[in-house]
């Protein structure tokens, strides 16, 4: 008879939970696609923060500048005291000439690099070189400006006659090897992606492999090699350690690239790291600046992304002349082995730099790198000097950025391909995302320092520079979760929804599981990237020289990036191997954070 009750009881008790369950997993289903819908309109409001703060500091110039003045002068001598001028037509002036070099050096190296991976290298062969190019552009920008100075520009210097210490010419052939990657990558994922059948269908006419990659495979991937090299146009036009470093501080309206120039970044980083006040002129001149920089990196976004939208269809073998097969043998095949043997030492060019760099920078900086220059803090003295305090605050950094970025970025790529509706304001989102992915990071800058700095009254913490690293590589992160998230196969889902479970509980079980390798891959990768950001640090205004260490969030610090830039820029040839000394130790910490991806990824491939 007791038992009778108690089994009742029991009964009643799992009947009681069980609706208690039920009602708990309607309200998580009702809840979470509007808290990952949430998440994902940071995108969006980050792009009208940008936006707001551009255009309403910029307004408070005008108000002081003429405008006409701002766009058509060509003078820009903001600190000559009464009567300043703004100009800003040498400033742009100097952005194109370093950009117009790049591109030069950049585009026939990096198609052709792509050319060889596509059409002539083995699947080994691109397995190894395409680790070793992405590593290239891991290179963090700071390193790229130093090797500028203190490496390209004297061996120039010996080539070109009157070659000043501040140049147009070394900053250009940096950014180049920069953007290389970029356009190699992208223009090789654009050729991989024709079909093999019009290979085939090329060759079995008796065209060569030249013949087919140029009369076949460019035409046919030319919409997405066009849209790679003006993602790295805008990427060369936003670049800004590199030119601040090795271009110098001298606006100028012409065609010289042999003396020193000052470009858009250069001139708000000069800005940034001087004694100009809040409300000046000079101040607000920064934001029109950017505004003109934002505007000109939108304008290549844009265009790129209507060049791959617009022209996303192969063309047909009409490219392949028929008369080609007509031509004698010979010939074609030389000139086959010729173009291949080209194709070949453009793709080792990349790669040699790469070693060159390496190579300056260890046999630089090996001396200095011991306990004390790890132990100790910074110093006006060289052999003093030590990198403590910039070390423990990247960590520091890196604590706020990293839980930040990855919970916004994964919810938003949650929403976008598990919830998101095709709808106008969906489409906006993932546009915008897009979009924000070409941001200049000094312009992430600018808007950290006038609503996390300024308007949250967050100071110079590491509050301020945890918030604005993680919006500057909050689309990274999406994206690549978006697509981690897509390779699950739906017949996964499919299956969890067949035993019961609600959409959250397959998303939560079954689907991020599964997308763990990509998404910690990509997430490792571009925290990479936050640690070894300059720009926006300078024009938040994080301190160089500290004497202690960080007690909390509110706290001001010093980062490794900030440490290397200030040492780079002192004349004293000693701290020149201070800071190869303190690159390295950066290095170190990315190549680490890279083999922990690569380690995850491999690991969780093997599981699911």
């Amino acid at each position: 008879m007791v038992s009778q009750k108690e089994d009742k009881t029991s009964s009643v008790q799992q009947l009681i939970a069980n609706s208690r369950n039920q009602k708990t997993k309607k309200i998580v289903e009702k809840a979470m696609p509007a808290l990952l819908f949430s998440a994902a309109i940071i995108s969006i409001l980050t792009t009208f923060g940008i936006v707001f703060t551009l255009i309403f500091e910029t307004f408070e110039f005008f108000k002081r500048v003429s405008i006409t003045d701002f766009l058509f002068g060509t003078k820009w001598l903001p600190f000559s005291g009464n009567e300043p001028l703004f100009g800003i037509l040498p400033l742009i002036a100097g952005t194109l000439k370093v950009t117009l070099i790049a591109v030069v050096v950049a585009v026939p190296f990096g198609i052709a690099s792509a050319i060889y991976l596509s059409e002539y290298a083995s699947e080994k062969t691109r397995r190894t070189v395409k680790p070793i190019l992405e590593v290239l552009a891991g290179v963090p920008t700071i390193v790229y400006g130093f090797f500028a100075l203190t490496f390209v520009t004297p061996v120039l210097q010996e080539i070109v006659p009157g070659l000043k210490l501040f140049n147009a010419l070394s900053p250009g052939i940096v950014v180049g090897i920069m953007i290389l990657p970029m356009i190699t990558s992208l223009s090789e994922d654009a050729m991989s992606s024709v079909p093999n059948s019009m290979r085939e269908g090329a060759l079995a006419l008796g065209a060569t492999k030249f013949e087919v990659a140029i009369k076949v495979v460019l035409p046919a991937a030319l919409s997405g090699i066009i849209a790679s090299v003006v993602l790295a146009i805008s990427r060369a036009i936003g670049e800004t350690m590199i030119v601040s470093l090795a271009g110098g501080s001298t606006p100028k309206f012409d065609l010289n690239v042999t003396d020193s120039i000052q470009t858009m970044t250069a001139y708000i980083v000069q800005v940034s790291t001087g004694d100009a006040g809040y409300g000046t002129t000079i101040y607000y001149s920064i934001y029109s600046v950017g505004f003109t920089l934002f505007i000109f990196t939108l304008v290549m976004n844009l265009l790129a992304h209507y060049i791959s939208k617009r022209f996303r269809r192969f063309t047909s073998m009409r490219y392949m002349d028929d008369t080609v097969v007509m031509k004698r043998m010979t010939k074609r095949i030389t000139a086959n082995k010729v173009w291949k043997t080209l194709f070949f030492l453009a793709t080792t060019f990349a790669l040699v730099t790469l070693a060159v760099l390496l190579y300056r920078i260890v046999t630089q900086g090996i001396d200095y790198l011991n306990i004390d220059f790890l132990t100790n803090f910074a110093s006006r003295f060289a052999d003093k000097a030590g990198i403590k305090a910039a070390l423990i605050g990247s960590l520091w950094l890196m604590a706020v950025v990293a839980p930040v970025s990855i919970i916004l970025g994964v919810g938003t790529a949650i929403y976008l391909e598990e919830y998101a509706k095709k709808n106008k304001i969906n489409d906006f989102i993932r546009m915008n995302i897009s979009n924000l992915a070409g941001v200049p990071s000094i312009v992430f800058g600018l808007l950290g320092l006038t609503i996390f700095v300024r308007m949250m009254d967050l100071g110079k913490s590491i509050l301020a520079a945890g918030f604005t690293m993680s919006l500057l590589i909050l689309p990274v992160i999406i994206v690549a979760a978006q697509e981690a998230i897509r390779a699950v196969p739906n017949e996964q889902r499919e299956a969890s929804y067949g035993m019961g479970a609600t959409k959250w509980q397959t998303i939560l079980r079954v689907v991020l599981p599964a997308a763990i390798p990509g998404i910690l891959t990509g997430s490792i990768l571009a925290l990479s990237r936050a640690i070894g950001e300059t720009a926006p640090l300078v024009v938040i205004g994080i301190p160089v020289i500290l004497q202690f260490l960080p007690n909390g969030l509110l706290s001001q610090f010093t980062a490794l990036p900030m440490q290397i830039y200030d040492w780079a820029k002192r004349p004293q040839e000693a701290f020149q191997y201070v800071a190869a000394a303190g690159i390295l130790v950066l290095m170190t910490v990315l190549l680490l954070m890279n083999s922990i991806a690569i380690y995850i990824r491999n690991k969780f491939q093997k599981r699911y």
